[in-house]
């Protein structure tokens, strides 16, 4: 048999005494299992249940509520062993518990839910410097495993933009690495060919040149262009040697006033005269860098010099016109040459490398006058190994 019992919610009230002790309803399943609710710092605890049922230790202070709250309704009234403790219905599935007797000893309320959850509740007073508790919260294990999948769901759900963008980042550090070690690989290869490079380059060049000529110590600057082919052996990897053919064409020199003979006398006019060059030369470039190889290159070698008739600008018997000094014709003359150039190198692919210089070069005429050509050039050059 089993006795239900209410309380007035008042701490202070008192209820009639129970009829006898009620026999405790003994819980289904194989066996229960035993929580020792611990208190925290407010007085609280929550109590997961599992399917089979269980059993647990509430302490309580005398005269001190405690709360016991199960997640849904109530099969049946609760039923207490012991008239030192009062047993409260708070809700349908809210119970308030005290204890009025100091010196009273543990009693069990046995609990049950619509839902199935069932619970072996044991009472105990403690003195006052022990901790209690005021609030319980009793969970079945499959709630707490729904709730626990809930926040991990929610959890892993907040954390997937985060982890998303982490595994981006990751992804993006580990193509970086990949392309750092092929630039690194890239550049020991680079470094281990350019020492035993064969290069051949092609060479554009626009500029202009300053040109002296008999007869006149002023000079003349035209516009001048040019092509050149060149072949170098790399013997450092920042050291080439090599040598370099190239003409270049140069517009026709005008000087304002020149004193030249013509049949054995002197007249003074203005002079023009045409020259184009052609030169061999031995090249020494230094180079720095891997892909981006700013470069200086100093050259030294001979060159030829054609230059056309010279015509001079004088009166004759017929009116002013231009006639060839004496000794002034067509001729092929040779030169000393030196020149330095400066620039930077791209290297495309490999074996392809483009680049962009400007340079100087002075042509010492061999008894003919001298020659000063500067010029801004772009070359594009195919490297292999030698063989």
């Amino acid at each position: 048999m089993t006795v239900a019992t209410t309380m007035d919610p008042s701490p202070g009230s008192r209820h009639p005494a129970l009829v006898a002790l009620a026999a405790i309803a003994a819980l289904a399943g194989p066996s229960s299992a035993w929580a020792q609710a611990t208190p925290s710092a407010k007085g609280e605890a929550e109590i997961i249940v599992p399917p089979q049922g269980g059993a647990a230790e509430i302490p309580l202070h005398v005269g001190e509520v405690c709360i016991l709250s199960f997640p849904s309704k109530f099969a049946s009234k609760a039923i207490i062993s012991s008239r030192d403790y009062k047993v409260m219905t708070w809700s349908e599935s809210t119970l308030a518990v005290r204890a009025d007797n100091p010196d009273a000893a543990p009693a069990t309320v046995a609990l049950a839910t619509a839902a199935g959850l069932r619970v072996n509740v044991t009472l105990r007073v403690v003195p006052a410097a022990e901790p209690a508790l005021t609030m319980v919260r009793f969970r079945s294990l499959s709630e707490a495993q729904t709730e626990e999948t809930r926040v991990t769901t929610e959890v892993t759900k907040r954390l997937k933009p985060t982890q998303q963008r982490l595994e981006q980042a990751q992804s993006r550090l580990a193509q970086e690495r990949q392309r750092l070690e092929q630039a690194r690989q890239r550049l020991d290869e680079l470094t281990r060919r350019r020492s035993r490079e064969a290069t051949l380059a092609v060479r554009l060049a626009w500029g202009s040149a300053k040109i002296w000529d008999a007869g006149t110590e002023a000079s003349a600057e035209v516009a001048s262009r040019g092509f050149a082919v060149s072949a170098s052996l790399g013997v450092r990897h920042w050291l080439d040697l090599g040598i370099d053919v190239g003409t270049t064409y140069l517009d026709e020199a005008s000087y304002p006033s020149a004193t030249l003979p013509i049949a054995a006398d002197m007249l003074s006019g203005p002079l023009r005269r045409t020259t184009n060059t052609a030169q061999l030369r031995g090249l020494a470039t230094l180079r720095v860098g891997d892909f981006w190889m700013p470069f200086a290159q100093l050259a030294l070698g001979v060159g030829a010099r054609f230059r056309s008739t010279a015509a001079l600008y004088v009166p004759t018997a017929q009116g002013e016109r231009w006639i060839p000094p004496d000794d002034q014709g067509e001729e092929l003359s040779f030169d000393l040459v030196t020149g330095v150039r400066a620039g930077l190198e791209r290297r495309i692919t490999l074996h392809w490398t483009a680049g962009l210089s400007v340079a100087v070069a002075h042509a010492f005429g061999i008894s003919r006058p001298d020659l000063r050509m500067s010029e801004v050039s772009f070359s594009l050059s195919y490297s292999r190994l030698a063989p």
